[in-house]
């Protein structure tokens, strides 16, 4: 191989030029055939050159790519070392100031001042214990104060006070331990739920969705259990409580109002309706010693109107006047016959009807008075009086 400088390169193929111009400016008539031979050896030979300078160049180029890649790993390992080197400075000065930091006497503790912090080999804080101004008491943090960490310490009132937050520093979980008010928080985005005296209303579970109110389970000083759920805008839909007697479920409607309740009293169950506006007992069911009732009031309160009453093995429905005193009743008899009474305003017999002996109908009419007496069906009736015949 024949090898050159640059200076030779550029003189080869000035030269080739400088003969390929000659070959093409000299007439064919002049030029011999052994001419024509030396020349066309001579553009072989630099042909030759150029392939092999060209050759050259790549080979060089190679290796410089190869020398390079072979620097940059070099650099690379370097830098390793070095952050190596930084870790292991950043440890021993921990250690160094471990060593500094005075050891407590045998049977004697270490007393330390706040604020202090203590951090990994890293530099990042991992405890930290100081005195917040703006609260002046003592706390202490675990993990990043401006992430994820736990923070516990004594709080207002005399109480003790643990909280957990995310890497937003999002209160995710608070315990508070208070003789007048302990409690357990948990929130999960905008609901949460609360166990314990949070409310001012006694212990239990409390359900919220940000600041409305879900449902809540407690029970009060005396010890009555109480379950209430509550609507859009926390407005009370429903709730379940304990009552001397048994239990009360009552419901809402849109304005607040008590509308309908289910309790139970000593003598049974009881169901409660009332209007729009709550208030008074419109309808009412009960069950007494001798079996059902239901009576119906007016919306406004006061007298009952109607009831219907199942008495054993018979059954009676009463209307009532305004005074309260009964208007009709219709019932039936232990015979299973059935007997219609129709009162004046006084709350005297009116009208009977009803069936005699040998189930012939009868019809009385009253009271019996001054007057000529009107009797029908036989001449031995009371005044005004119908008898059927058998």
């Amino acid at each position: 191989m024949i090898r050159t400088n640059y200076a030779s390169r550029s003189s080869l193929i000035a030269l080739a030029c400088a003969v390929l111009w000659l070959f093409a400016a000299t007439p064919a008539s002049a030029q011999t055939d052994f001419d024509v031979l030396a020349l066309q050896a001579d553009v072989r030979a630099l042909q030759i050159q150029a392939v092999e300078l060209r050759g050259e160049r790549a080979a060089e180029k190679a290796a410089l790519d190869t020398a390079l890649a072979k620097i940059r790993a070099d650099v690379s390992q370097l830098q390793a070392q070095v952050a190596k080197a930084k870790a292991d400075i950043v440890q021993l000065q921990g250690e160094v100031a471990q060593l500094k930091t005075p050891q407590p006497a045998n049977g004697q503790s270490l007393t330390l001042r706040a604020p202090f912090t203590v951090k990994d080999a890293a530099g990042r804080t991992v405890f930290l214990v100081d005195v917040p101004a703006d609260r002046n008491l003592p706390r202490a943090i675990v993990g990043n104060p401006t992430g994820a960490h736990v923070e516990m310490g004594p709080s207002s009132g005399g109480a003790a006070a643990l909280a957990l937050f995310d890497e937003s520093r999002g209160l995710l979980v608070a315990l508070v331990g208070d003789p007048q008010r302990s409690f357990l928080r948990l929130r999960d985005n905008e609901q949460s739920v609360s166990l314990g005296n949070i409310e001012n209303i006694g212990t239990g579970l409390f359900l919220r969705k940000g600041n409305e109110q879900v449902a809540d389970v407690s029970a009060d000083k005396a010890g009555v259990g109480t379950v209430k759920i509550f609507g859009a805008n926390s407005k009370l839909a429903a709730s379940l409580s304990s009552v001397p007697d048994g239990g009360t479920l009552k419901t809402f409607n849109s304005d607040q109002k008590a509308v309908a309740a289910v309790f139970a009293g000593p003598d049974g169950g009881h169901v409660a309706l009332t209007g729009p506006l709550g208030g008074k007992t419109a309808v009412q069911l009960s069950v007494t010693p001798t079996g059902g009732k239901v009576r119906v009031f007016p919306a406004e309160g006061g007298k009952a109107r109607a009831e219907l009453i199942a008495d054993g093995e018979s059954g009676a429905m009463t209307v009532f006047n305004g005074s309260g005193n009964s208007a009709a009743v219709v019932e039936s008899g232990k015979s299973g016959a059935g007997h219609l009474v129709i009162l004046n305003a006084a709350g005297e017999n009116a009208v009977e009807a009803g069936s005699m002996n040998g189930n012939v109908g009868i019809v009385r009419t009253g009271p019996a008075g001054s007057g000529p007496a009107g009797n029908l069906g036989g001449g031995l009736l009371p005044a005004s009086s119908i008898q059927g015949k058998k």
